[in-house]
């Protein structure tokens, strides 16, 4: 894998169908960055890659991933690409045992994975294990947990 085979996220959106779009609208809507982790992001002085295995069509990764572009604004060292999930089931699968969208991974120069946030945080993940998957998810999309997305994420670019 190579880092820079990734696209920016304008590009990686060129292939979203008319009604994707209007969804991913609709998400980023309800994404908020809180004031959560923000002081210990802005001090990052160098280079920060962050990949993004996704696809258009996900809600979930439409929920999670304005969430991380907001992050991004805020430091320019934070440095993401986005890779079509489809196009790299078996390179996910083969380093994290699965192939989930949206698949958010820290990597290094060579492309090592560092750390990693897979669909959803983790006290969606503990909920969806005892509850009712509709319940949870149409919570997650609602954006109740954008708090929570904020923090696994700061906790994954500053590991």
């Amino acid at each position: 894998m190579n880092f820079n085979d990734g696209v920016d996220y304008n590009k990686f959106l060129e292939e979203a169908t008319s009604d994707q779009m209007e969804m991913i609208k609709k998400q980023a809507g309800v994404s908020k960055i809180c004031d959560y982790g923000l002081d210990k992001l802005k001090k990052i002085d160098k280079e920060i890659k962050v990949a993004v295995f996704s696809e258009t069509r996900c809600g979930d990764a439409a929920t999670a991933i304005p969430i991380l572009l907001g992050l991004k604004e805020l430091n320019k060292n934070i440095n993401i690409k986005f890779f079509k999930t489809e196009n790299y089931k078996e390179f996910l699968e083969n380093n994290l045992g699965e192939s989930r969208i949206p698949t958010i991974l820290k990597v290094d120069d060579e492309f090592n994975i560092i750390d990693k946030y897979i669909e959803f945080p983790k006290c969606v993940k503990d909920r969806l294990a005892n509850e009712e998957k509709e319940d949870v998810v149409r919570e997650f999309r609602s954006g109740k947990y954008s708090e929570e997305i904020q923090k696994s994420l700061i906790q994954l670019i500053l590991k």
